[in-house]
């Protein structure tokens, strides 16, 4: 076994090597990522606080593999996504990484249930049986709602739709952007401490977020300030 396979051996799950990513707002360039490396062990609970335009979900975007960097590298057990072709990253996204979008990502004409199952119905590699909806969806709290619309649904109760929706294909990394936004304190609190329920059980958690009070419960607390990672 080689250094480089022991290091990931040992228990790191996701690692960023000098990524860097640049955008151009006219005629000035704009560096979103800047040379920023991070690692993330099985189990973590990781929060990345910053404010808007700092860079954040451009960061996630690359660790999620839906984006390019400019330079550096990021591994996933070991695996470069350099080395990995465009089905092997669409695999890994449906089954080794979950990603919680920010905002509201369900069909308003969908229920509950249906909503769960979207991911499924786009990629027919994913099969999930009634049992491993059932259970995401009472990890979650929101079992007794499977039949309801999201009309009728609070802003956290659609929030927990799609946190079952990720955990439906057993992520080893979860990655969730601005998960409590546009929740209410108390309601933001229950949506951190599943987070964190789901990190305790052995997944890997990652949460992106303007709430200091919401990074402050994570076990490591990063800030993201001009592309920079401190």
């Amino acid at each position: 076994m080689t250094g480089e396979q022991d290091r990931f051996a040992k228990g790191v799950l996701l690692e960023a090597r000098g990524i860097k990513k640049s955008y151009k707002r006219g005629d000035n360039p704009f560096c979103a990522a800047d040379n920023i490396s991070l690692s993330i062990n099985p189990g973590e609970f990781i929060g990345i606080t910053g404010r808007s335009g700092s860079g954040k979900s451009t960061l996630m975007n690359i660790l999620a593999g839906l984006m390019t960097p400019d330079e550096g590298e990021v591994f996933f057990e070991g695996k470069s996504y350099k080395k990995m072709t465009d089905r092997e990253l669409s695999a890994l996204r449906c089954n080794g990484l979950g990603y919680i979008m920010q905002g509201l990502s369900v069909l308003p004409n969908f229920t509950v249930y249906e909503n769960i199952l979207i991911p499924e119905w786009l990629d027919r590699r994913r099969k999930s049986s009634p049992k491993d909806i059932l259970k995401a969806m009472k990890k979650v709290g929101i079992a007794h709602l499977k039949r309801q619309y999201p009309s009728r649904l609070s802003g956290g109760e659609l929030r927990r739709v799609s946190i079952a929706r990720a955990l439906l294909s057993s992520p080893k990394l979860l990655i969730a952007d601005e998960p409590t936004s546009d929740l209410d304190e108390e309601t933001a609190e229950n949506i951190v401490n599943i987070l964190s329920d789901i990190a305790r059980e052995g997944v890997a958690v990652l949460m992106v977020t303007h709430d200091r009070e919401a990074a402050a419960k994570c076990g490591r607390e990063y800030q993201m300030k001009n592309g920079v990672l401190t």
